[in-house]
C-alpha cells in the first residue's frame, strides 16, 4: 500500500493533506523577511521543502482516490495549470516587487497572502465538513 494512502487513512483526508504544508510557507516567508543571514534563509528553505514532499505524496493519493476514474486526467491537468501558472505569475510579480522596493518586500507580501489563503481554506473546509455527512 502506498505511503500516501496509509497516511490518509490514518489521519483522515483533510488533516493528512493539510498538516505538513500548513505552516511551511508562512514560516518561510516570515523567516526570510526577518532574516538578514544567508544561513537562516537556507535552513528555512530546506525545512519548507521537506514539508512539501509528504504533502505531494498525500495530495496525489487523495486525488487518485477521490476523482472518478474517467476524470483523473482532467483533474491532474487542471491542477498543473493552476500550479505552474501561479508559480510563473508569482515569480514575475516577486521579481518586479524586489527590483522596485527591495528583496524583503515579496516575502512580506507572500506571508500576508499565505495568511489570507489559509483563512479561506479553513472556512471552505469548515463549510464542506458541515455540509457532507462523514463517510464510513
Amino acid at each position: 500500500m502506498p505511503a500516501g494512502v496509509r497516511a490518509r487513512r490514518r489521519a483522515g483526508r483533510r488533516p493528512a493533506a493539510a498538516r505538513p504544508r500548513g505552516a511551511a510557507p508562512l514560516l518561510l516567508a516570515v523567516a526570510v523577511a526577518a532574516s538578514r543571514t544567508t544561513a537562516l534563509t537556507a535552513a528555512m528553505l530546506a525545512l519548507s521543502s521537506g514539508g512539501f514532499a509528504p504533502w505531494n505524496v498525500v495530495a496525489l493519493s487523495t486525488r487518485q482516490c477521490e476523482a472518478p476514474r474517467e476524470l483523473r486526467g482532467r483533474v491532474t491537468g487542471a491542477r498543473r495549470v493552476v500550479l505552474f501558472g501561479s508559480g510563473t505569475a508569482g515569480a514575475l510579480t516577486g521579481g518586479l516587487l524586489a527590483d522596485s522596493f527591495g528583496l524583503p518586500v515579496p516575502f512580506h507580501l507572500a506571508g500576508a497572502l499565505v495568511v489570507v489563503a489559509a483563512a479561506g481554506v479553513a472556512v471552505a473546509f469548515h463549510r464542506t465538513r458541515r455540509a457532507r455527512p462523514p463517510r464510513p
